[in-house]
C-alpha cells in the first residue's frame, strides 16, 4: 500500500530525508541510466526548466493561489533502513535533473549535493563528479550517462546564464525550491524494490503525444480549493482526476472508433487529430514573448546534432499553453465540449449527412477548418453554415447543365444524389468512411471502352446472357419471317437465312456456355451505342474495388455484379443501385423522359432520362439548402 504526500522540491531533498532518518536516495542496479535529452528546445531537460519558468511568471500575474504553484510528476520510493536511504522506484530522471540544476547553481554547497547514490556507478564517483567530467557532446562520451549528463549540464548553464543576465536567477531558484511541488508515493516497507519497479514499468505505455497530453490535463485540470476558498484534501484532488480520467477514456474510446475517426479526420484513430483540432480552434499565438525563453531558445537552436522527436510536437504545443490548474480546467473543458459537439452531429442523421457531404467534397485542410468553425455554433447555425458551403460546391444544373466526365463538379453532384433524401423519404444512411477508404470513383454506366475480344464471362452471368442470346435470335427470326410473309424474300432464301441464324446463335451459345466470348462484336445487344459516353446521364459513383471488378463489362453484367456486391456487404450508394436497377423515381406528372423498358441494356433514351432526373433532383436539393439558410436568417 502506498502513502502519498505533497512536498516542495526543497523538502524532497531535506525534510523528507531528515524525517525518515536517512541521508540519500538510492538508484538501484535494475534502473536504466540517465537519458533525458537536452539538445533541443522541446527535449525534457529544457522543457522542465521552461515549464517551471513559465509557471513562475504566470503565477506572478495571477490572483489565484493555486496558479502560484507548479506540480511535477510523481516519484515513488521505498524506505531502505539497511542502507540509510530511500530507494527510488520511479522518478530517477526527474531527481537526477533537479540535482544537476542545483549542483550547477550552488556546487558542493547545494542541498542536493551527494543526495543521490547510483548502484551503476562502479567507480563510486558521485553525480557531482560525473557532471564536472562529462563531455559537452553526447557523441563523445564513453557511457550513456555521461553523454546525457554532459549535455544537460551545458543546457542548464545556458539557462542560468539567461536568468542572470535578466536579474531573475534568485527569484527563479526561490520559486523552484519552494513552489514547485512533487507528489511522493511511499511504498510499503514490505514490498521488494524490484517487484515495485516491475509493477510500475512492466506494462509501460508508449510515450505518444496523446498519452502525455492526457497526463498533463489530468494532472492540472483540478480545483484545489472549494467554493469558499478552503484548500481541499489530496484525496479529493485525486477523485477529480479519476472523474476526468473516465471522461478522457470515454472520449478516446468513441473518437477512436474507425467509423468516427474516418468520418471527421480520415484516419483510423482520432484522439490526436481531435486534440490538434481543438488546439488550432482555441489556442492563441504561441510566439515566445518572455525575453529569457526567447534568448534560451536561440541558444539551443545552435546545438549540433539530432533535434527532439517530432512525434511529440503536439504535446509540446499543449505543454506551452497548459501551465496552471486554471489552464488545465479550461482545456479539459474545451476537449469535452468538442467531443459532445462531434457526438451530437454524428448521431443526428441530417447534420451527419450535411457535414459528410461538405467534408468529403473538400480537401483535408479545409475540412478541419470547417469543423473548427462549427464547434461553437448551435445546431441550427451549423445546418445553415453547412448549407452555405454545400451550395457553393453543388453546381446549379438548371443554369450549367453541360457537366460531364471527368469534370470534378461531378463528384458533389453524384454524391448528393445518395446523401440527400427524396421527397417524403427518411434521411438515407450513407457510409462516408467506406466512401473515403475505398477510393470512390466515377463509373460509366455504359462502359467507356468495351473489350473487343476474349471477354471472360463470369459464372453468374452465363444464364442471363444465354437468355438474352435466345431473345435476340427470336427477334431476328421474327424479322426474317415478316420479310417472307410480306414477300420480300423467297421461301428458299428464308430457309437459307434461317439456317444461318440458327448456326450463328448456336456458336454464340457454345461460347457463352464456355464462358469466353471471342469478340463482343458478335454480341451487339450487350453494348448499346451511345451518342456521348461521357454524358452526365451515363455516370454514377462506385468504390474503386467494385469499379475495378466491373471493368468494361456490359450493363447487364454490371447490374448483376453490383447487386452481388451489395449482398456480400459492399456499400453501394443508393443512387447507383437505383440506376442499375432502373428504379429511379420519375415523376409521371411531368414531361420528363422515362427510362427504356429493357433492363438488360442502357441506351440513349436511358442516358437522356437519367440526365433529366439528375437535373430535377439537384434543383430540389439546392432548394432544400437555400431554405435552411433562409430559415436561419429569419
Amino acid at each position: 500500500m502506498k502513502n502519498e504526500f505533497i512536498y516542495s522540491v526543497k523538502d524532497i531533498f531535506t525534510k523528507v530525508l531528515n524525517d525518515a532518518g536517512v541521508k540519500k536516495y538510492y538508484i538501484g542496479p535494475y534502473q536504466r541510466g540517465y537519458k533525458w535529452g537536452a539538445r533541443s528546445f522541446y527535449d525534457p531537460v529544457p522543457q522542465l526548466l521552461i515549464d517551471i519558468y513559465r509557471a513562475w511568471k504566470k503565477g506572478q500575474q495571477s490572483d489565484s493561489d493555486t496558479d502560484k504553484e507548479y506540480y511535477l510528476q510523481y516519484i515513488t520510493v521505498l524506505l531502505r533502513k539497511d542502507m540509510g536511504a530511500f530507494e527510488v522506484i520511479d522518478g530517477q530522471q526527474r531527481l537526477t535533473t533537479l540535482s544537476i540544476i542545483y549542483d550547477r547553481l550552488q556546487g558542493e554547497k547545494s542541498m542536493t549535493f551527494d543526495k543521490l547514490d547510483y548502484a551503476r556507478y562502479n567507480d563510486k564517483s558521485t553525480l557531482y563528479e560525473k557532471i564536472i567530467k562529462a563531455p559537452s557532446n553526447r557523441d563523445e562520451a564513453e557511457t550513456q550517462d555521461e553523454g546525457y549528463i554532459g549535455e544537460a549540464r551545458e543546457t542548464i548553464d545556458k539557462f542560468i546564464s539567461e536568468l542572470s543576465k535578466n536579474d531573475e536567477l534568485d527569484g527563479f531558484v526561490d520559486y523552484m525550491s519552494n513552489s514547485v511541488k512533487i507528489i511522493l508515493n511511499r511504498e510499503s516497507d514490505y514490498v521488494k524494490a524490484e517487484d515495485a519497479f516491475v509493477n510500475l514499468n512492466g506494462n509501460s505505455v508508449p510515450l505518444t503525444s496523446a498519452y502525455l497530453i492526457k497526463g498533463l490535463l489530468l494532472t492540472r485540470s483540478v480545483n484545489r480549493k472549494d467554493r469558499i476558498g478552503n484548500a481541499i484534501s489530496f484525496s479529493e484532488i485525486m477523485e477529480q482526476r479519476k472523474i476526468n480520467g473516465r471522461m478522457w477514456d470515454e472520449i478516446q474510446n468513441w473518437i477512436n472508433r474507425k467509423e468516427v475517426a474516418r468520418f471527421f479526420f480520415r484516419k483510423d484513430k482520432g484522439i490526436e487529430p481531435l486534440l490538434e483540432m481543438i488546439y488550432d480552434a482555441y489556442a492563441t499565438s504561441t510566439t515566445e514573448e518572455l525575453v529569457v525563453l526567447s534568448e534560451f531558445k536561440q541558444q539551443l537552436a545552435k546545438n549540433p546534432g539530432k533535434k527532439s522527436d517530432e512525434d511529440l510536437q503536439l504535446f509540446n504545443k499543449f505543454n506551452e499553453i497548459v501551465q496552471t490548474d486554471t489552464d488545465g480546467l479550461t482545456w479539459m473543458g474545451r476537449l469535452v465540449h468538442a467531443y459532445k459537439k462531434l457526438k451530437t452531429w454524428f448521431e443526428n442523421r441530417e447534420i451527419y449527412n450535411l457535414l459528410g457531404f461538405v467534408l468529403f467534397t473538400n480537401d483535408n485542410n479545409i475540412r478541419l477548418k470547417t469543423i473548427r468553425e462549427l464547434l461553437d455554433l448551435s445546431d441550427a447555425e451549423v445546418k445553415s453554415k453547412l448549407a452555405e458551403i454545400a451550395l457553393r460546391k453543388l453546381y446549379d444544373l438548371d443554369k450549367e447543365p453541360d457537366v460531364k466526365y471527368p469534370d470534378k463538379a461531378l463528384t458533389p453532384i453524384l454524391l448528393s444524389l445518395s446523401v440527400f433524401p427524396e421527397d417524403g423519404e427518411e434521411w438515407p444512411e450513407f457510409d462516408f468512411p467506406s466512401y473515403d477508404e475505398h477510393s470512390w470513383s466515377y463509373e460509366h454506366i455504359r462502359p467507356q471502352n468495351p473489350k473487343v475480344e476474349n471477354y471472360k464471362l463470369p459464372d453468374f452471368c452465363v444464364q442471363t446472357i444465354s437468355n438474352m442470346c435466345d431473345r435476340e435470335k427470336e427477334k431476328e427470326m421474327l424479322q426474317l419471317l415478316k420479310q417472307f410473309a410480306d414477300a420480300f424474300i423467297t421461301k428458299e432464301d428464308y430457309e437459307k437465312e434461317s439456317e444461318k441464324i440458327n448456326e450463328r446463335y448456336e456458336e454464340l451459345k457454345t461460347e457463352i456456355s464456355n464462358k469466353k466470348l471471342e469478340s463482343i462484336e458478335n454480341y451487339p445487344f450487350l453494348y448499346s451505342e451511345l451518342d456521348e459516353i461521357d454524358h452526365l446521364g451515363n455516370m454514377a459513383l462506385l468504390s474503386g474495388d467494385v469499379n475495378s471488378s466491373l471493368n468494361n463489362s456490359p450493363f447487364v453484367h454490371k447490374r448483376i455484379e453490383i447487386n452481388r456486391k451489395r449482398i456480400e456487404g459492399y456499400f453501394i450508394p443508393k443512387h447507383t443501385l437505383a440506376v442499375f436497377g432502373k428504379t429511379l423515381n420519375v415523376d409521371k406528372n411531368t414531361d420528363h423522359k422515362e427510362f427504356s423498358s429493357d433492363n438488360s441494356s442502357w441506351n440513349d433514351t436511358d442516358v437522356s432520362a437519367h440526365a433529366e432526373w439528375i437535373i430535377a433532383r439537384i434543383s430540389k436539393i439546392r432548394q432544400y439548402l437555400e431554405n435552411l439558410i433562409i430559415s436561419e436568417e429569419k
